[in-house]
């Protein structure tokens, strides 16, 4: 795969780096940097907020070694509405499972727009205008999109506890397919959404 057009260090704005965790983002003498995938995690990567309640624990979901062969195409990251604190732990939790440091982007709740009925995932506010070609959220939650950047987003289902839940490993196997990382990220991400997501257009 060809890396991909657009430099995120040119498009991020300073005030974004208050959001992330150890960023890696290329400086305009470097190789251009890989598109970046950004994961929600409660119900996406780890368990739900209920789930957590009732049963006292934060579980990993099936399948999460998978990310690891994104790895030498993509850049991964967090970008969940929980607290800092509780990003941080299921990092580490994430982290423990596939012996590796998977995430070089981590955004919280601060970096969410809150509405009286729903919290929103903006990209554009934090990398900046033309962010849309090379990030791509993925999230269990069709509403944490922003406004214009649904192309920007694949729904997955929502992760119930269940142990044989296989949606991690088929996720990354029709990235991995689909994907041209030299092109738009918007111009392959409706062939992955379709896998998964009944609200593709």
């Amino acid at each position: 795969m060809t890396a991909t057009r657009g430099l995120l260090s040119k498009l991020m704005p300073p005030n974004a780096y208050r959001h992330t965790h150890r960023p890696s983002f290329s400086s305009a003498k470097s190789a251009p940097a890989h598109p970046l995938l950004l994961f929600d995690l409660n119900g996406t990567l780890v368990n739900t907020t209920d789930h957590r309640k009732r049963t006292g624990r934060m579980r990993v979901r099936p399948g999460v070694e998978h990310l690891k062969r994104l790895l030498p195409h993509f850049r991964l990251g967090v970008y969940s509405c929980d607290t800092n604190r509780r990003v941080r732990d299921a990092v580490r939790l994430i982290d423990a499972v596939v012996e590796d440091s998977l995430f070089t982007t981590r955004l919280d709740a601060k970096a969410c727009d809150v509405f009286p009925d729903r919290m929103e995932k903006p990209l554009r506010k934090h990398f900046g205008p033309g962010c849309l070609s090379d990030v791509l959220l993925i999230d269990d939650t069709p509403r944490k999109s922003a406004p214009g950047e649904r192309d920007n987003m694949i729904v997955v289902p929502t992760w119930h506890d269940a142990e044989d839940d296989d949606c991690v490993r088929v996720l990354i196997d029709t990235i991995l397919r689909s994907a041209d990382v030299g092109a738009d990220v918007r111009s392959w991400r409706r062939n992955v959404a379709r896998s998964f997501d009944v609200h593709a257009r």
